[in-house]
């Protein structure tokens, strides 16, 4: 998490946004995961159902991106400049 904050000035992601853009997603999904490994016990059954939760959101939302980016690129006519 504290990497998260460190690259989150606008002066950085501006300059770096693509890279911003991956770290930021990769370092999100070790934090979550790093989340539901550490929740291992019975008394967490709630923490488990929020990570299920975020997770499913997650994938629903990449699964989308790349379902309109491969209609509006390869879909009927391609697309054009």
């Amino acid at each position: 998490m504290t990497l998260i904050l460190l690259q989150s000035p606008s002066a950085i992601r501006h300059a770096f946004y693509e890279l911003f853009l991956h770290l930021h997603q990769a370092l999100a999904a070790l934090a979550l995961g790093g989340v539901y490994v550490h929740l291992d016990n019975e008394e967490s059954r709630a923490q488990f159902a929020v990570i299920k939760g975020v997770l499913a959101i997650w994938v629903i939302d990449r699964g989308l991106r790349l379902a309109r980016i491969l209609y509006r690129n390869v879909g009927r006519r391609g697309s054009y400049a």
